[in-house]
């Protein structure tokens, strides 16, 4: 019985034709004690339901928390790699041709086999050399620490159009806008994130880059006009390379708009508190 009709029940609806009924005391105190039963179950059931949020949103600050520390160690052991790469290996390799320079000078033998392979060794090592920077690079790109954030897209640009082929537009309106480091490095990393994902699933023959500020936020905007993202891949729960954008701009309060066309390209927005 709902509670318009236990109204009426208790005391019956007064009008120009009705009859006032009215219930027993015993019958009174039953339907008082069923509501008095029902509302104690209803509290418990509220207070079940707030514990479990609350126990979910323990969870998740706990899991940010862990992605946040996780994605600080990876960064530092980066930089590490990448300082021991630059400041020692690299160093050793310029040092050994150097060594193997002054050898082929003072050598005096005309042996052709001996001087093909003077010539095979410095390729080597030239190679060797090329590959420690660019390790280097992938690693922390140096141009990030020392001239920011916009200098350091402008190279992840250039190496993705050098690797791709895809053609790579910048749009820059805040070129020497100065982040912290934690933040910078965050935006870099989604956008080469954005950047992988295009080369790797959009079928796309451009892209752009843009970068601005609004809103005392930086809004970074990558736009390419490849096969277009899909609605269940956008909220997809197994995509964790945008799992990780989401979680990277969520880490400073910031936010992120994806859209995508069938045949008409996908949108990417990332808007980051400064």
């Amino acid at each position: 019985m709902d509670l318009r009709n236990k109204a009426r029940h208790y005391a019956g609806e007064i009008g120009s034709n009705d009859r006032v009924e009215y219930l027993s005391t015993g019958d009174l105190r039953r339907e008082i004690d069923e509501l008095r039963t029902d509302n104690v179950a209803l509290l418990k059931e509220n207070e079940r339901l707030r514990m479990e949020r609350q126990a979910l949103e323990t969870i998740r600050d706990r899991y940010e928390a862990l992605y946040r520390h996780v994605q600080f160690l990876r960064e530092q052991e980066k930089y590490t790699f990448s300082r021991a790469i630059h400041d020692e290996l690299s160093q050793v390799l310029a040092v050994l041709k150097m060594e193997l320079c002054w050898l082929e000078e003072h050598f005096d033998s005309e042996n052709t086999p001996v001087r093909r392979q003077f010539d095979n060794l410095k390729k080597l090592l030239d190679h060797t050399i090329r590959a420690s920077k660019q390790i280097t690079s992938d690693l922390r790109p140096y141009m990030l620490d020392e001239l920011g954030l916009a200098s350091a897209v402008k190279w992840a640009a250039k190496e993705f159009k050098n690797r791709s082929g895809i053609e790579t537009e910048l749009v820059f309106a805040a070129p020497s806008i100065k982040f912290e480091k934690q933040r910078a490095t965050a935006a870099f990393r989604i956008v080469q994130e954005l950047l992988d994902n295009v080369e790797r699933h959009a079928g796309a023959s451009k892209v752009t880059i843009r970068m601005h500020t609004e809103n005392d936020c930086l809004v970074l905007e990558v736009i390419d006009n490849g096969c277009g993202i899909s609605r269940p891949l956008i909220l997809s729960t197994v995509s964790f390379g945008l799992m990780g954008i989401r979680e990277r701009t969520r880490e400073f309060g910031g936010d992120v708009a994806i859209t995508g066309k069938p045949g008409a390209g996908t949108r990417v927005t990332v808007s980051i508190p400064i």
